[in-house]
């Protein structure tokens, strides 16, 4: 299996590949890398030698741990280097606090400032710092458990990893004499390979480890002694291993809370927190059958305000859970099974029935465009609050939770609006009082449509479901696989995306899609933007080009759920009243 450890992505499919041979791991052993390279940039945008000798160990070793727990006792030894102990080395390190090292917190600026002022000699030194720290900080995540790491000098070994060395020093005359003094007495005691790989093959068969408990130490070759690393402080290697989470995080498409909270606890494996944000999806979308129907039927009764209530009442009970069981993947999965249950009920249910208690026809259909615009500013505003929040905190469980704590805030917010400005808009003298029945919970309720319905109803029904499903994907899964895989954009790229989509919707929905439903029939309205659609995913795939992708979101403005949520929608709803469908009944349908 090759590996390329300056790749996260390459990182992250070799663990995956490893992963699916179902091979036991006793021992991962992180010795690849490279020293005092010239100045350069990963295919991450990473300077090269943090990236490759610190970055890949990271999230490689994260990646693994499932499969070092399954076959514990197991050793994770981390090769290392005496260039950690140049006393510069520390002061360089808190100097920059890593944003040198690794200025990818800030990719905009990422090198800029660092290039002019570029040592390979102490950039290398700081990489093989990090090892050290990140050592110790794996060491404390790993108490209790068979798991030994350690990390080692061999010594300075006859291979070509010093090639870059000898340029290096050259550069360094007359300017830091340190460095041209600590290769030369590295060539008078270079060990062959044989020898050098000694002190790393103690580490990792030698029963040693286990029996006198050799953990978070690190070893040099001479008669295999132990050096507590005096400088290394808890505060230090805790914030290296914060800084180096966030940095393998912001590497992934996954841009929001959720998402990462997850990535996190899947010990950044994005496959199996991809499995569980999607099982978790396909759960939602179960239960909500019934939610929803039986939801929708009991406002029909009692009315919309009880409905509106329990999105921002489930976020704020929700949120808070979650930000006490940060650490634990099932609480948090099975909060945001109920959350999206139940806010989706009260955010779309509820607002539909009661958009269409006060509306018809038209201007139903331009109260939902309306919604669409209110929407957008949502969009526009959200990832500046999440990403603030995220940007403050670590990518840890721990950092991600304050995220929630902020949810269930502004949720506290959100109940006391609607308990004391939501006017209810179902008049008690239009509610429905048939008895309540276990029938209301029969997840295939929707179905009265196809038995009571019109052909008309049916018919729209139908296609609305189909529209859902084409408008949906406009910037669903599809999209987010092609901005990723294909044109290679960044977290921050993403998010700047987001706000300029957030902007182009309220535009839209304040302009062009009020225009065209005022102008066009609902057929006109529904072809027109399918055909505006099916251009813009055909140009879209003739070639993976960001600004084919960015110019082809225009044309497709009008129709991200445009058709079904405004036009057909308003239209369906009016007949399925007129054959005596509840507006909450049929909202949830």
């Amino acid at each position: 299996m090759k590996l390329d450890l300056g790749s996260l992505k390459q990182v992250k499919e070799f663990a995956t590949n490893f992963k699916a041979k179902q091979l036991p791991l006793h021992i991962l052993m992180n010795s690849a890398g490279v020293m005092a390279n010239p100045f350069g940039l990963t295919v991450d945008k990473l300077e090269s030698q943090f990236a490759t000798n610190h970055l890949g160990h990271f999230l490689l070793t994260k990646l693994l741990l499932p499969e070092l727990e399954a076959s514990a006792p197991a050793r994770v030894v981390t090769v290392t280097s005496a260039a950690a102990f140049i006393p510069e080395m520390l002061a360089q390190f808190e100097r920059f606090g890593l944003a040198n090292a690794a200025p990818a917190v800030d990719f905009d600026k990422l090198g800029q400032d660092y290039e002019a002022d570029y040592s390979p000699f102490k950039a290398y030194g700081r990489s093989k710092l990090a090892n050290v720290l990140f050592t110790r900080a794996l060491d404390r995540r790993l108490s209790g458990k068979k798991i030994y790491a350690n990390t080692c000098h061999p010594g300075g070994i006859k291979t070509n990893l010093g090639r870059h060395v000898q340029k290096s020093t050259e550069d360094s005359i007359g300017q830091d004499l340190t460095y041209v003094l600590v290769d030369y007495l590295q060539q008078l005691v270079m060990l062959t390979p044989p020898r050098g790989a000694i002190t790393q093959l103690y580490l990792a068969t030698s029963p040693d480890i286990e029996d006198k408990g050799i953990r978070g130490q690190y070893y040099r070759p001479q008669a295999l002694r132990r050096d507590p690393p005096s400088f290394s402080t808890e505060e230090l290697e805790e914030r290296l291993w914060s800084i180096s989470e966030k940095l393998v995080s912001q590497h992934f498409i996954f841009a929001q809370s959720e998402p990462r909270l997850f990535l996190s606890l899947c010990n950044q494996d994005a496959a199996a927190a991809t499995r569980i944000l999607g099982n978790t999806s396909g759960i939602v979308g179960l239960l909500s059958l019934v939610v929803n129907q039986a939801g929708g039927k009991l406002s029909d009764r009692i009315g919309r305000k009880p409905g509106f209530l329990v999105g921002p009442l489930s976020n704020i009970l929700l949120g808070w859970c979650v930000f006490k069981n940060a650490n634990s993947r099932w609480v948090v999965a099975v909060c945001r099974i109920l959350r999206l249950i139940l806010t989706t009920f009260s955010n779309t249910v509820m607002c539909n029935a009661a958009l269409a208690d006060v509306c018809s026809s038209n201007e139903l259909a331009l109260a939902m465009s309306r919604i669409q615009t209110a929407t957008g500013l949502a969009m526009l505003l959200t990832p500046f609050i999440e990403g603030r929040i995220l940007l403050l905190s670590p990518s840890s469980p721990a950092g991600i939770r304050y995220v929630y704590a902020a949810m269930a805030a502004i949720a506290a917010v959100h109940t006391g609006f609607v308990a004391s400005q939501l006017e209810e808009t179902l008049d008690s003298t239009k509610r429905t009082t048939t008895q309540l029945t276990l029938s209301v919970i029969n997840p295939f309720g929707f179905l009265r449509l196809f038995a009571e319905g019109s052909k008309v109803l049916q018919k729209l029904v139908v296609i609305t479901t189909l529209q859902m499903f084409l408008e949906g994907k406009n910037l669903s899964d599809v999209i987010q696989t092609w901005i990723r895989d294909h044109l290679k954009w960044s977290v921050t790229q993403v998010r700047n995306f987001i706000v300029g989509y957030g902007l182009l919707c309220t535009a839209t929905g304040a302009s062009a899609t009020p225009w065209m439903l005022r102008n066009l029939s609902a057929r006109g309205f529904t072809t027109a933007t399918n055909l505006l659609n099916a251009a813009a995913f055909g140009l879209r795939g003739l070639a993976p080009s960001s600004l084919l992708f960015l110019t082809m979101m225009v044309p497709m403005l009008p129709g991200v759920n445009g058709a079904s949520a405004t036009a057909l929608k308003a239209v369906a709803q009016d007949i399925a009243t007129s054959q005596g469908f509840g507006k909450g009944e049929f909202s949830a349908w």
